[in-house]
């Protein structure tokens, strides 16, 4: 097993090495399980111990995207993003370079689960795990309605998604 690793928090933005992990909101009804996933907005965290604390309304799912800091080829190997609901074992994973998008949570037989709070409203505990070669870091995220994440981050939560964010311009 990977050594445990020390990891922090720059801005709302995870950092493990090299290795980089921003959770980003998107509408629910725009979210999809498979393909590239549009950012609607940064999700503000809340560090709490080894859990981040996520607002999540109940019209949004939020997604983790992944990048890395320097050049592939110099990075140590294996390096990947996993998510996985204690609740329901569906989980997914993310090895970077190939793939920096973890939107869904699969579980045998059963269709992709979006990463969102549970439609009664309550918060939802995700197990993820982060790999940067010979390191490993295991983090709770902690989803919660916006009043309740207001109320534990001491600040306010992001303003309700209303419409989709302009379309970058084209180049060139």
């Amino acid at each position: 097993m990977p050594a445990a690793a020390e990891w922090r928090l720059d801005g709302d933005v995870i950092v493990l090495g090299e290795l980089r992990v921003s959770i980003q909101r998107i509408a629910s009804s725009h979210w999809q399980p498979d393909g590239r996933l549009r950012s609607w907005g940064q999700v503000p965290m809340h560090r709490d111990g080894d859990a981040l604390l996520l607002p999540c309304a109940a019209d949004e799912s939020l997604w983790l995207g992944a990048w890395l800091e320097e050049d592939p080829s110099e990075c140590p190997a294996p390096v990947r993003i996993a998510v996985r609901d204690p609740a329901s074992g569906a989980s997914a994973v993310a090895a970077l370079p190939d793939a920096y998008q973890l939107g869904a949570l699969h579980n045998e037989g059963s269709t992709p689960e979006a990463l969102q709070i549970p439609a009664s409203g309550a918060q939802r505990r995700l197990a993820l795990e982060l790999e940067y070669g010979t390191t490993q870091v295991a983090l709770e995220l902690v989803l919660l309605p916006p009043t309740a994440w207001s109320a534990r981050a001491g600040r306010p939560s992001p303003p309700p998604l209303d419409a989709p964010p302009p379309l970058p311009p084209r180049l060139g």
